[in-house]
């Protein structure tokens, strides 16, 4: 007999649900994988580009865009540098010495082309693609800067043409408090954050209640959601005296920790404790529950949870939610959401990861210092010049402690991609028929070979006895041959070293033996 499975493994990974109550389309297992159209692709290794010139242990990283140009800025202890056609430069100015750990505070937003960077433990930046960082003003007519005036806050983020600041820091701690800015010109910066400047409309306001410290915020269409530890609360523009008007949308959700939630679509896809959850602006609603809920709960570092983060890869329509697992550190794991076939994959990331952003891909290894013009007059079209980029964007992460810029996904990895695809508990008749697997035909696409291990169960939920795992060459093989029997069965799909695959599914034959 034959039992087609053309799905198998479609559906991606599921840690939630019992696995013999799963169909053929779930994984069990599995590590170092994406799902996309209707298939299981290996995917992990990364590579290096260009040596850090030095260990400025980075803790942060985010893209700037000129008119031309689009840099990797990343923010670290003791330097802050911009990274573009294969070369470093420190955009720090000499003004950043932080104490150890401290360049996990740095977080940064986009106002126009203008590019904030804030630390708690610091002051407020900004930098417009050209020179050094500069002291970002808190009252441009008084010439005071943040740094006169020793406020700081946890987050920065801009809205519309507002700067807002999250959990304040001042001459007394205002951790449920946030400041918004005058409006700032395009691409400028704004002109005051005092309140009390009656030609601006800068201010002030605390959220009360039992929301707890401010963790972050984000744009939400037309609106600016604030996330606290227990609350969420949204910001809409008035268009009076009191600038905001600010409604409660939940009083028991909050985020996890900074920088831990993306917009997609029009809505936000964010890290709680313990869940992950979207906000549509009205409801909030798990994509995690009955899902991979249960592995991140049993599997997540607390001690230095406060280091995850979430990125969309728009390229692949997915999110990545990081966070360290084990003993880590740092974010060693990826839970990948595929928001458009809201399926969920896992994979590795290196040893040491502190951020990682999605990038377009350079095609030009000449350095900016090579191009004899200065970085804010470039002009190029994104197809000419000395900065040549794609739209295919592609996962970038900084180091935290060899400071390397890696790439982490290419077709050339450093190390073997590591993939395992496993299904268990998968009944081919029934939880009480006892059938023998003579035979697989793999839907497998790939230049390299891969092992498939088989193996079988008694009952559900039973240890699996794994037979002797056969190479199967795609360019070659069409079939597995293997003999093995019992009420359940189960399968792995491997890696070989660095060679990449495409599982789409697989045909299964097979002997009824009777019931046991």
């Amino acid at each position: 007999m034959l039992l087609k499975l053309p799905s198998a493994g479609v559906k991606g990974y599921n840690s939630d649900i019992d696995p013999w109550d799963l169909p053929p389309e779930f994984l069990t297992e599995g590590i170092n994988f994406r799902v996309d159209a209707n298939a299981v692709s290996s995917q992990g290794g990364y590579s290096k580009t260009a040596d850090a010139p030095t260990d400025y242990y980075p803790g942060f990283m985010i893209l700037a865009r000129t008119r031309s140009t689009t840099f990797v800025v990343m923010a670290g202890r003791d330097a802050v540098y911009a990274y573009v056609g294969q070369s470093y430069t420190d955009i720090g100015g000499g003004t950043v010495s932080l104490s150890t750990d401290d360049e996990y505070f740095w977080g940064g937003t986009l106002s126009g082309s203008v590019l904030l960077l804030n630390n708690r433990v610091l002051y407020p930046l900004y930098w417009t693609g050209s020179g050094a960082v500069k002291e970002l003003p808190w009252d441009i007519a008084a010439g005071l800067t943040w740094k006169d005036k020793g406020f700081t806050c946890d987050s920065l983020r801009s809205h519309k043409n507002f700067l807002l600041a999250l959990s304040l820091h001042e001459s007394i701690d205002k951790p449920d408090s946030f400041r918004w800015s005058h409006p700032a010109d395009e691409n400028g910066i704004p002109f005051t954050w005092d309140e009390t400047n009656p030609a601006g409309i800068a201010g002030i306001q605390s959220l009360g209640g039992d929301g707890g410290r401010i963790i972050d915020g984000l744009s939400l269409r037309d609106s600016f959601i604030i996330y606290s530890q227990n609350a969420i609360d949204v910001l809409d523009l008035s268009g009076d005296e009191f600038v905001w008007r600010r409604r409660s949308l939940s009083a028991t959700v909050g985020l996890l920790s900074k920088d831990c939630v993306v917009e997609v679509k029009g809505k936000h896809y964010l890290m709680t404790d313990g869940d992950i959850v979207v906000n549509d602006g009205n409801s909030i609603v798990s994509i995690a529950h009955n899902a991979i809920q249960n592995r991140i709960k049993i599997s997540i570092n607390t001690e230095f949870v406060d280091r995850s983060f979430a990125v969309s890869i728009d390229a692949h329509k997915e999110i990545w939610f990081c966070v360290p697992e084990g003993d880590s550190e740092n974010v060693n794991i990826a839970y990948i959401y595929q928001w458009k076939e809201q399926t969920w994959a896992i994979r590795d990331l290196p040893s040491g990861t502190a951020f990682i952003i999605a990038a377009p891909e350079s095609t030009d290894a000449e350095g900016w210092e090579d191009a004899n013009v200065t970085w804010a007059s470039r002009i190029d079209r994104w197809s000419d010049g000395v900065s040549r980029v794609s739209f295919d964007e592609l996962p970038y992460g900084v180091n935290a402690v060899n400071s390397d810029l890696q790439l982490l996904q290419t077709p050339a990895p450093i190390e073997d991609l590591g993939t395992i695809l496993e299904r268990t508990d998968l009944g081919l008749i029934d939880q009480v028929a006892v059938t023998t697997i003579t035979r697989l035909y793999p839907h497998i696409r790939g230049s390299e070979p891969v092992r498939i291990q088989v193996g079988s169960q008694d009952f559900p939920g039973s240890a699996v006895r794994w037979k002797p795992y056969n190479i199967f060459d795609p360019t070659k093989d069409r079939k597995v041959d293997v003999r093995t029997t019992g009420a359940l069965h189960a399968y792995r799909v491997m890696s070989e070293g660095k060679g990449e695959f495409r599982f789409s599914g697989v045909d299964v034959e097979y002997e009824q033996d009777g019931v046991r």
